[in-house]
């Protein structure tokens, strides 16, 4: 599959029970596109890799899904952290930021012009006096206060959202 003709929906966060599930973190937008018998791409390698959807709990911010060929948690645990990609639908306009659903830039690229720091938004986290991301940066993890104000550059293409955070915030 061709990645411009898919959407980029979350990652898979982890193994989830006994028979090779996956838990994979989403984007609401497309909670209700994940259904059994329609094909679900992974990113490996640098491809995507359709697998069929044999089940599929849904959930708002995830789902809980069993993929063709992969029986058992050892198998699950090799695709732990892998994008997941949806045959692309019109979802959203591709220049407005998503205020009202921060959870869609799950899986984008993160910069801060400010700091210079660089990263992977992993989750939203979704606390109404304090709503959050939980960007990756190699082998560590930090939170960034959302706000539409810091947020200056918004590239659906790239899968990047840049920001100007105030002066001091990256050091907390």
């Amino acid at each position: 599959m061709i990645r411009e003709d898919c959407s980029l929906i979350g990652y898979i966060s982890k193994a989830h029970g006994i028979d090779g599930q996956l838990m994979v973190r989403t984007n609401s937008n497309f909670a209700d596109d994940i259904e059994p018998g329609e094909p679900l791409f992974v990113k490996v390698d640098e491809l995507l890799v359709p697998f069929f959807i044999e089940e599929a709990e849904v959930y708002p911010d995830r789902a809980i899904v069993k993929l063709e060929f992969i029986d058992n948690p050892e198998e699950a645990r090799k695709f732990t952290g892998l994008s997941v990609y949806l045959e692309k639908q019109e979802h959203r306009p591709e220049s407005a930021i998503q205020t009202d659903n921060f959870g869609y830039y799950t899986g984008y690229s993160f910069r801060d012009n400010t700091s210079g720091i660089e990263g992977i938004i992993r989750e939203f986290i979704d606390n109404p006096l304090n709503p959050l991301f939980l960007v990756e940066n190699g082998a560590s993890e930090f939170l960034v206060p959302v706000h539409p104000d810091f947020i200056v550059e918004e590239d659906n293409k790239r899968k990047l959202l840049v920001f100007n955070l105030p002066e001091g915030i990256a050091d907390i």
